[in-house]
This record gives structure tokens, sequence and C-alpha cells, in this order.
């Protein structure tokens, strides 16, 4: 053996495997998922330094809600097999349960802001009749995401300040939550982040730049079929089959002897 080849099989060998743990111990996985939930936190909170403009900051929040709340929805949907189009009901409840909570004891500021456990708790505790009686499947998941999605309602009233049917318990909320999963990654945790990253902003831009109050969700649902068509397991799953697939064919063409193959 050559020892150029001597070198490279060293270098194999040395390299941590998918499932291994990498140079500091850890699983890299976990590693990669920690970077990107630190990546989301620094951006939300560099963004309103960055982009002071009110608008912007609205964009902003509301983008970092639909990451909760598609995470929130993934967290059972992803894993189970069950598609949810019920946790708008979270979400409103979670709106109302903090704005009844400041309104009825005359709270504002910090005082709405201490309301949000009971915002998770209602969303949590109208999840319970189906995911602990209902559903043979995930049930304490489903609770835990109806949890999630109604702590982001309540945060959602403590930034605007109002509370209204139409908005709350919007009928195309859970529409926007899946279309969020499925363009990302079904059943991926960095998927659903993905989604809400690249779609929330850009509805919120379509519903500002044209007059049409359905143009935005027509031009998502186009989005939503090429994505289904042509990446039909979610932009994040595609492209990691396809950078490992290119990474094989570059070892394989690394390798000594690999010109002399037939």
């Amino acid at each position: 053996m050559t020892p150029s080849a001597v070198r490279q099989a060293a270098a194999r060998a040395a390299r941590p495997r998918r499932g291994q743990p990498g140079f500091s111990g850890l699983p890299a996985r976990p590693l990669l998922i920690a970077a990107g939930v630190l990546a989301v936190v620094a951006a939300g909170v560099l963004f309103p330094v960055a982009f002071p403009s009110p608008v912007a900051t609205t964009y902003g929040f509301d983008t970092l809600i639909f990451v909760a709340c598609a995470s929130a929805w993934n967290l059972f949907s992803g894993y189970s097999g069950y598609l949810s189009l019920g946790h708008a009901v979270f979400f409103g409840s979670g709106v109302y349960a903090v704005a009844v909570g400041a309104q009825d004891w005359h709270l504002t500021g910090t005082g709405v802001f201490g309301l949000l456990p009971l915002a998770a708790a209602v969303g949590g505790g109208i999840a319970i009749p189906l995911g602990l009686v209902a559903l043979r499947v995930r049930r304490h998941t489903f609770v835990v995401s109806g949890a999630i999605t109604g702590l982001a309602g309540g945060l959602w009233y403590y930034f605007i300040g109002a509370a209204a049917p139409q908005s709350a318990f919007d009928p195309l909320f859970d529409l926007s939550l899946a279309l969020m999963a499925f363009f990302g990654g079904l059943g991926t945790v960095a998927g659903p982040v993905l989604g809400a990253l690249v779609l929330e902003p850009a509805q919120q831009w379509l519903t500002a730049r044209f007059t049409s109050n359905y143009l935005s969700e027509i031009l998502l649902g186009v989005l939503f079929l090429v994505v289904i068509i042509f990446m039909p397991r979610g932009v994040l799953p595609t492209a990691s089959e396809r950078l490992a697939r290119w990474r094989a064919s570059w070892r394989r063409r690394r390798e000594p002897g690999a010109e002399t193959r037939p």
C-alpha cells in the first residue's frame, strides 16, 4: 500500500461516523440541533437591533410565533401520521385566556406576560380530551403540542394587545402550519423552523404588497404543490440526501484506483 493510501485510510478511520461521538465527545446531531436553536434565538435577539422599523419588528415577531407553532404542530403530526387541523383552537384559546385575564384583573405590561403559563395550561387542557382519550398514539405529545401552541397564542396577544376571533381562530392557521412543516421537512426538527422562517415573511410581504387578500394564499399553495411534486420529503431531507450522494460520489472518485476501475 502506498503512503498516500495509508494516510487516506487513517483519515477515514479517524473521521466520526454517523451516530458516533464527534471530537467533543457528544453526538454530532444534537450539536447541530443545539447550534440551530442558538442561531434562531440569536437572530430573534439581534433582529430588532438590526431592523428597528416597527413593520420589520412585527414581521420578525410573527415569524418566531410561527416557528414555535409549526414546531409544535410537527411534534405531533410529523411523527404520528395524523394531520392535525385543530391547532387554531389551541392558539385562539391561548390568546383569549390572556386577553380575558388581563382585562378582568386589570393587568398591563409584565403583568400580562405573567399570564403566559395560563395560556399554556388552557391550550394543553383543551387537548387533553383528544390526546389522552381519543388518540391511540403519541397522546402526551398532542397535549404538549397544544400547550406550546396556546403559549404562543398568549405571547401573540402580549405583543399585539388585541384579540379578535377572525385572527385568533383563523381557519387558515392550521393549513399554514402544515405547509411550513411539509415545505421544510415533515418529521424533522429543523424542517418546520425553515418553513416558518421562509414562508411567514413571504406571506406577510405578499399580503402587504398586493391588494388581493387571497393572492398570498394562492401563491403559497402553488409553492406547496411544487415542493410536493419535486421534493415530496421537504427541502431539508431532499437537500440532505442529495448532499450525501454527492459526498459519496466525491469520496469514491478520490479512493485509490478509482480511475482504473471498469
